[in-house]
């Protein structure tokens, strides 16, 4: 094998052309890690290389290393490890990582979501909820901890709890155009609701505030056509792909 010698390099001298496939990847960190033994994010990338080779067990093997090495970024190797004990079906021990990772992380809420989703997997949905609960309860005035929420709700089918969230989410939105995708949101799930009546008139709100913006007439000829109102879905897809600028360039 070539030494690629990132023992003569910073790290922000890497030839990522030399490094394009994670078998490349692969071959590179392992000889950076025989000059740099102690260098934590080799074992990070190689960590990755193996996920990428679903060589899950080693990738494992890695970011434990990276975590011994430096236990300050535990939360970020517990994070990583985690996702490869899911793929490897042990989810007890992705929870007992991702447990973890929110107790260690500097900015924990962001991974509250994951947490929720294992217990979900686990069969403990009260203990998903609460986790979320807990999010919402630490940052009352969090448009995001509503909007995950509401997330976890519609995926698991609780579509007034998650009609509730998106309201909320809506209403606590200081910028017009992330209010137009809440709407967005909501249409939706007033369409898995069937009422249809409820998520036109979220469209047609966004359409009058801005006639101009394409996925608002995207969105409405998706409602449409849950309706059954082909040839009005048609007209508004046609719409949106006029007024869409990346194709129309």
């Amino acid at each position: 094998m070539g030494n690629f010698g990132l023992c003569k390099k910073t790290k922000w001298d890497i030839d990522y052309k030399r490094i394009n496939t994670p078998e490349k990847a692969l071959q590179y960190y392992t000889e950076e890690i025989e000059c740099n033994p102690l260098n934590e994010n080799l074992y990070v990338e190689r960590g990755k290389a193996y996920e990428a080779l679903k060589q899950f067990d080693l990738a494992i093997q890695d970011f434990s290393t990276a975590f011994r090495l430096n236990p300050q970024e535990g939360w970020f190797h517990c994070f990583l490890r985690h996702k490869q004990y899911i793929q490897l079906g042990d989810l007890e021990k992705a929870l007992e990582d991702m447990i973890q990772c929110i107790r260690l992380s500097p900015s924990r809420y962001m991974y509250e979501p994951h947490l929720a989703s294992l217990y979900e997997k686990l069969g403990q949905r009260d203990n998903a909820i609460a986790v979320l609960n807990q999010g919402v309860e630490m940052f009352p005035v969090s448009v995001n901890a509503y909007l995950k929420r509401a997330e976890f709700y519609e995926q698991i089918g609780y579509l007034e709890e998650a009609l509730s969230d998106i309201t909320q989410a809506i209403n606590m939105a200081f910028k017009k155009a992330m209010r137009f995708i809440y709407m967005h949101q909501r249409a939706k799930i007033y369409v898995r609701m069937g009422r249809f009546d409820e998520a036109l008139r979220d469209c047609n709100e966004c359409i009058a505030e801005d006639p101009k913006e394409w996925t608002h007439f995207r969105v409405r000829s998706e409602v449409y056509d849950a309706m059954g109102n082909h040839c009005s879905s048609k007209a508004d897809y046609e719409i949106s792909i006029n007024l869409n600028t990346c194709i129309n360039r």
